[in-house]
């Protein structure tokens, strides 16, 4: 784990991308308890965490340079959260009352953000659904490994595929 630098954990992507499911095992793998995974929680001087969803709140969005902003003088590590397109918009549409447009406009404007991550340099590790679905632990390894952090310390949560019940409750509905 990195004890000895102010650590920062910036978890973003698309809305319904399992951002939170995420930013949930990083937090406690990190050996802390009592994040709900929305926002930012500083649970002492060393470490900052934020889970942003791309919009967070009714359509607003955080670009790379306001994320990075937010952790002045600390190391950051960026988990860019990506799943199936079809999956994300069927539950952002069933969650969140997304119509077409608005869909296609958070679609457009998240892969920007992401892209403006890639490019500037940062540490990122690319977390994607449907890969910790069929990877599993050894994904969550990866991710803790980018992570540093130690093996005795890694959590493992429990692992459901929510992409049957995206297609089931749209299927259902015609």
């Amino acid at each position: 784990m990195m004890n000895s630098k102010k650590t920062g954990i910036i978890i973003t992507g698309a809305e319904s991308t399992g951002s939170v499911f995420a930013s949930k095992a990083i937090f406690k793998s990190f050996g802390f308890d009592g994040w709900n995974g929305y926002g930012f929680y500083k649970p002492n001087h060393q470490f900052k965490f934020l889970h942003r969803s791309q919009p967070y709140g009714k359509n607003n969005y955080s670009n790379y340079q306001e994320l990075s902003s937010f952790f002045q003088n600390f190391e950051c590590k960026y988990i860019l959260c990506t799943r199936d397109i079809t999956c994300s918009n069927l539950s952002k549409q069933r969650r969140f009352n997304r119509t077409d447009s608005d869909l296609k406009h958070n679609h457009n404007t998240c892969k920007q953000i992401i892209f403006e991550i890639i490019s500037s340099g940062e540490p990122y590790f690319i977390w994607n659904y449907e890969t910790m679905i069929y990877l599993g632990k050894i994904y969550f390894d990866l991710l803790y490994d980018f992570l540093e952090i130690k093996n005795s310390d890694r959590y493992y949560p429990c692992i459901l595929n929510k992409n049957i019940q995206s297609f089931n409750n749209d299927f259902d509905s015609k």
